[in-house]
């Protein structure tokens, strides 16, 4: 990968929600943050990776830091920011 890993400043320009992962095989939970909510919580210099370090899952208890939280922008919101700006041609 060149240059940096992206960070939740992203969030925000593109108005996407944060989706978490919990990949705990007992739990697998899934939620959803707010961009902003994600951003004021986490930092907007904060990179994916480093997000589900900090986090924890509300349903198991499972910590990120042992590498079971995994985050990413929702691709639902991807897609939508995209249609809005005229510049894919995406069913949905």
């Amino acid at each position: 990968m060149d240059g940096p890993p992206p960070t939740l400043a992203v969030l925000l320009e593109v108005d996407q929600r944060l989706e978490i992962y919990c990949h705990n095989p007992l739990c697998r939970h899934e939620a959803v943050m707010a961009p902003a909510e994600a951003v004021a919580r986490l930092g907007a210099d904060t990179s994916f990776e480093a997000a589900g370090r900090r986090l924890v899952c509300t349903k198991c208890g499972e910590h990120g830091r042992d590498g079971r939280i995994h985050c990413r922008g929702s691709i639902t919101d991807y897609y939508a920011y995209l249609r809005r700006r005229g510049g894919a041609n995406l069913k949905g």
